[in-house]
């Protein structure tokens, strides 16, 4: 839920620091993607936790979102004159570098450098790696690049409804109404967003 967030921040940032507007027509494709996506991760299943535990993990979610999108923010103009290979490289770099002084002072940084030999999870984990991380970021930053920010946006945010779609195909997951109401009603917002 606290995902749903980032659509909104961008179309506030987005507005503020780069003058973006993606009118009455951008606004509600966006608002139909985020009650999209609070629909079809609704599960109805109360969540066993503690207040100071939920709060804690609510602040961290809301600080991960809030770096996403103030780090699109802040690229956004660079990109304009930029290679999306090069912009992608740099950021691969910079989280793998940042990975790899966390693994040197974790306690058990033997397990952890142990995944990076070859073994048959690999087989899986590799091809996986690939296509979720370098190509979709190489999509995710091509889409900033040529198009407004929010539109962009509104449009990353439909992952989570082609997740629902690719599990009822790939893992035979249950189709619940509340999951085929998000569908159409993304689909909607994709096409008004994509209209602006």
């Amino acid at each position: 839920m606290v995902d749903c967030l980032y659509l909104p921040m961008v179309i506030v940032f987005s507005g503020i620091f780069l003058g973006e507007s993606i009118g009455v027509k951008g606004m509600l494709g966006a608002a139909c993607v985020v009650i999209a996506i609070m629909a079809g991760s609704y599960s109805g299943i109360s969540l066993n936790r503690e207040r100071r535990d939920l709060v804690i993990g609510l602040c961290f979610g809301l600080a991960a979102v809030g770096f996403l999108v103030i780090s699109i923010i802040m690229v956004k103009p660079l990109l304009e004159d930029t290679s999306v290979l090069w912009a992608s490289f740099v950021r691969i770099l910079a989280g793998v570098s940042g990975l790899l002084i966390i693994a040197g002072f974790h306690p058990e940084r033997a397990t952890v450098m142990a995944v990076f030999k070859p073994s048959a999870v690999w087989k899986t984990a590799l091809p996986a790696a690939i296509v979720g991380n370098y190509l979709a970021m190489l999509a995710w930053l091509a889409g900033f690049k040529f198009t407004l920010v929010a539109v962009a946006a509104i449009l990353n945010q439909l992952s989570t409804i082609f997740t629902f779609i690719l599990a009822a195909i790939f893992l035979k997951e249950p189709v619940t109404l509340p999951r085929l109401i998000a569908t159409l009603l993304a689909v909607c917002g994709a096409v008004l967003a994509a209209s602006v």
